[in-house]
């Protein structure tokens, strides 16, 4: 089964539940934290769900649940692990959980122990989850995240070309734990152009399942590095935020060859990139 996992969407709330409500899991207060959460999609279809709800450095790992049909081919592990990058990127250190059957798992899989809820952060005790949902005999979990890796944007016009081929690279290519990579663009397209998709299947990356989204002021806060491509003076511009511009060429429309040509640039510039700022 290739699962990509990807920011949930208005549009997956529906399948999302359907996956909760299979798993026993509750479903209040999914939609409030829709920013945070994440799905496996397999093809077309939702797999899997994860959320993390943000309380300053402090998190709440929420809604960790595998569809039946995508059970025992470590699809839960990869997505929590994905939720719990997703609070790193967010600037979360702790991570807290509530279950009622998955302790063995969060423990064994994913590095988690079990602690007294009087020691969990008030702000975490408040949520929908720990004061109305979970029953008082759920167990409690924490695991310590270490230091947050450097977020790096890279921005073009349709995210949908040279945007996304820097950001699969680097993601690649950087030590996790360094630094990650996300990509937006000024319009973002529907999807990613298919000679792109084919170009950088070559390349042992599937982009199939990656979806363009906005490059926002907010987006851009969020990063400490941003490169952009083409995307000229409608990319933000945000103080204290490290900023290069890539003379990249938009491979949209162009034969294969060129296209693998421009793929073969933005990798040597993201090897570059990772070199110098010593994320490899």
């Amino acid at each position: 089964m290739n699962v990509v996992i990807d920011a949930a969407t208005a549009a997956d709330v529906p399948a999302m539940v359907d996956v909760l409500v299979e798993a026993h899991l509750p479903t209040e207060g999914l939609v409030d934290h829709l920013p945070s959460a994440i799905v496996a999609r397999a093809g077309t279809s939702v797999v899997a769900t994860a959320a993390v709800e943000l309380y300053g450095d402090a998190a709440l790992l929420r809604s960790v649940a595998v569809a039946c049909s995508a059970r025992g081919r470590g699809v839960g592990a990869r997505i929590a692990r994905a939720a719990l990058d997703l609070a790193h990127r967010h600037g979360a250190r702790t991570v807290y959980l509530l279950t009622t059957t998955a302790a063995g798992f969060f423990a064994d899989r994913l590095a988690f122990r079990s602690i007294s809820r009087d020691l969990v952060p008030a702000a975490v005790r408040a949520s929908v989850e720990f004061a109305v949902v979970c029953p008082e005999s759920a167990e409690v979990m924490v695991r310590q995240l270490g230091p947050a890796p450097a977020l790096v944007l890279f921005a073009c016009v349709q995210n949908a070309g040279r945007s996304q081929i820097a950001a699969a690279f680097f993601n690649e290519l950087a030590h996790p734990t360094r630094a990650r990579a996300i990509s937006a663009g000024t319009r973002p397209a529907a999807h990613v152009h298919p000679e792109v998709v084919t170009a950088m299947r070559e390349a042992g990356v599937d982009l199939a399942g990656a979806r363009p989204r906005p490059l926002t002021d907010e987006l851009a806060r969020t990063v400490a590095f941003v490169v952009t491509m083409g995307c000229g003076e409608a990319c933000p511009v945000v103080p204290g935020v490290r900023r290069r511009d890539w003379d990249v060429p938009d491979p949209h429309g162009q034969p294969a060859d060129r296209v693998r040509e421009i793929r073969d640039s933005i990798r040597r510039e993201v090897e570059a990139l990772i070199a110098t700022e010593g994320w490899a």
